[in-house]
């Protein structure tokens, strides 16, 4: 019942002050549209791709991002999101410098610390700066990844249409870099050790082969010579052991080079970064609306702050 009363009142307050409030809702809505054209257009721009699926390349790209220390997944399918959010793309991001669509040199540094007010624009301690600007537009970057569909999307909203699509474009250059550095340069790593060991074993087996070959030239007649026949069997130990892990080598060095094509990881763009035609933000009807409402729910308080007072024991 009290209850009832408190909404019953609430509702009688409202009637009373309908006028007013729809005025002040359309004042409200009419003034902060007129805001919304002081506050700086962002454009968004997106990116979407996806690796090819395969569980030995999967498996070397999980490897990677432990040695770099980022989010492990013991599933097949590993997120390229996470290596997309680690400060190797990020750091390369920051310093480098894009071009806005008037064709001036920018970063986003500029873009993001660029106050109005130029007294407020004080300097600021280089990694602290740095920190700040990251942290900054990592409120303005989105990084999702579908593990149905192994599609991972990048999005990023910016000041100005062209340097979107450069950061974007950015972003899957520099993927693409440590990817080919880090995991598919890897993958070739036992294929190079192995051929290189393999020219070794055979350089060995052919210098083996020669003193035994010297040996049985010199000593044609060994007859029963306890001391030559050691050493003739020395030899052909040798050239056994030599032979042995020459054909294991070289067995191998098929296998790592078979493995080097399937442990090759590549990225396939679903989706290309564009020069976005509008903003995407702010949307001035959803802008003036909220704002509006916020307005004449504060005109209410203060109106009715008496009665509200007394209703609820202030």
């Amino acid at each position: 019942m009290v209850d009832e009363k408190i909404y019953i009142i609430l509702f009688r307050m409202l009637r009373r002050e309908m006028k007013t409030l729809i005025l002040a809702f359309f004042v409200s809505f009419f003034i902060f549209a007129l805001i919304s054209y002081l506050v700086p257009k962002r454009y968004n721009s997106t990116l979407k791709f996806f690796p090819n699926q395969n569980e030995n390349n999967i498996s070397s790209l999980n490897a990677f991002a432990q040695d770099f220390g980022l989010g492990g997944s013991g599933s097949s399918n590993f997120p390229l999101s996470d290596i997309a959010s680690s400060n190797l793309i990020l750091d390369k991001i920051y310093y480098s410098s894009f071009e806005k669509i008037n064709g001036e040199a920018t970063s986003i540094s500029i873009i993001l610390n660029k106050k109005r007010t130029p007294f407020f624009n004080k300097p600021k301690e280089e990694s602290l700066e740095k920190f700040l600007t990251i942290e900054k537009f990592k409120d303005r970057l989105s990084i999702s990844y579908d593990r149905r569909s192994n599609i991972t999307s990048i999005s990023v909203s910016i000041e100005d249409p062209n340097v979107a699509k450069q950061i974007l474009d950015l972003f899957y250059t520099e993927l693409s870099l440590y990817i080919n550095k880090s995991i598919n340069n890897a993958a070739s790593y036992k294929k190079n050790f192995i051929e290189k060991r393999s020219i070794d074993v055979a350089s060995e087996l052919f210098l083996a082969e020669s003193k035994l070959e010297e040996f049985l030239n010199e000593n044609k007649l060994m007859g029963n010579s306890p001391l030559l026949l050691r050493k003739w069997n020395e030899l052909k130990r040798e050239v056994s052991v030599k032979e042995s892990a020459y054909i294991i080598l070289r067995r191998e060095l098929e296998i790592a080079k078979i493995d080097e094509v399937k442990n090759t990881l590549k990225i396939f763009i679903l989706e290309k970064p564009e020069v976005a035609a509008i903003k995407s933000y702010p949307s001035r009807l959803s802008f003036s609306f909220f704002g509006a409402l916020i307005s004449i729910f504060i005109i209410f308080l203060l109106r009715s702050r008496k009665e509200l007072k007394d209703m609820f024991k202030f």
